[in-house]
């Protein structure tokens, strides 16, 4: 069976933008939905138009962003033979945000495609209230050798002194990551990336200890962010945890929370239930992670022994056996 992955370009008609015989694994390592197509060893196609040459596949898996539902519907009715499986991003809440015609665009996708490959294991059920159709955990495969390359040594990271935040100042709760951070351990530098320099005066005066960056390729973010401690990232979505999962793979513990479901399984013991409520929890953790050596050893040990459930092996087998069953 031949097949292909379809990522967004906005506005653009569907075009080839690598070929399976282009796909390295060791060079084009990444975290993000592309590289399904390097893990897979098929073609990558980004646009978000449809086009007829898409008809040489037996099957194809899609970001479902809300701006590619329009082409999933598009797919399934003019190639009706093609097995389309859908892949969606982004927190598990996002729908009750949609207006009413979003809704309804998002359930017109997702139940017009074949299989609903969900990001989220838990969110499954979820998914499973807007559709008949099969609703299967895919996640995004990880290169973990590639990520555990960059990784520093525990006597490097504790010289640095340095705390990752989960994302920007304006995203994902990161300004209650940033105050615990920098109230719990003050002599620490708090790594922060920044989408607008406006921001930046306003973060140093919140704690005059951080450490801001403009947006970085996967790489360069890997290296820079390998020599940080620890990481807090109090994010308040419900959604897979990219963050968590890079800093797992470098061996620096994640205080999170429960919502992004990398970080409840791989950092068990310093994953609070509350993105708000347990800012005290969050603080008392931060201080642990600190003072007690063996309890950061201890977290960053059972992240590791965890790992493997988010390979590419692993995330092959989920997909081949999405595919097993669409074509039994």
């Amino acid at each position: 069976m031949r097949g292909a992955v379809i990522v967004p370009d906005e506005n653009k008609k569907l075009y080839l933008s690598k070929a399976a015989s282009q796909q390295r694994p060791e060079i084009d390592c990444d975290h993000s939905v592309d590289y399904w197509a390097t893990a897979l060893k098929c073609d990558l196609w980004k646009g978000t138009l449809f086009s007829d040459k898409i008809d040489v596949y037996d099957w194809v898996l899609i970001n479902l962003n809300s701006c590619m539902w329009d082409l999933a519907i598009e797919l399934k009715e003019k190639l009706p033979k093609l097995k389309v499986i859908g892949l969606y991003e982004g927190s598990l809440d996002s729908v009750c945000y949609y207006s009413t015609e979003e809704k309804r665009k998002f359930i017109q996708a997702i139940r017009a495609i074949d299989c609903l490959g969900s990001l989220i294991e838990q969110g499954n059920i979820f998914h499973s209230l807007f559709t008949d159709k099969p609703v299967v955990w895919l996640g995004v495969p990880f290169p973990i050798n590639f990520v555990k390359s960059f990784r520093k040594s525990l006597e490097e990271k504790r010289l640095n002194k340095k705390i990752a935040m989960g994302s920007a100042i304006n995203h994902k709760n990161t300004i209650t990551s940033f105050l615990a951070a920098s109230k719990t351990l003050p002599n620490y530098i708090i790594m922060l990336q920044s989408f607008d320099s406006k921001d930046n005066d306003f973060t140093r005066e919140l704690s005059p200890t951080v450490e801001i960056h403009t947006p970085l390729i996967w790489v360069e973010y890997l290296e820079l962010y390998s020599r940080s401690y620890m990481c807090v990232s109090l994010c308040n979505r419900y959604t897979w945890g990219r963050i968590n999962l890079d800093m797992a793979a470098l061996g620096i513990p994640v205080i999170g929370t429960r919502g992004c479901e990398t970080q409840e399984y791989l950092f068990p013991l310093t994953t609070v239930r509350d993105p708000f409520k347990d800012v005290e929890n969050t603080m008392k953790l931060a201080e642990k992670l600190d003072t007690d050596l063996d309890f950061y050893n201890n977290v960053v040990e059972m992240s590791n022994l965890r790992l493997d459930k988010y390979s590419i092996e692993s995330a092959v087998q989920r997909f081949n056996l999405i595919l097993n069953s669409l074509f039994e």
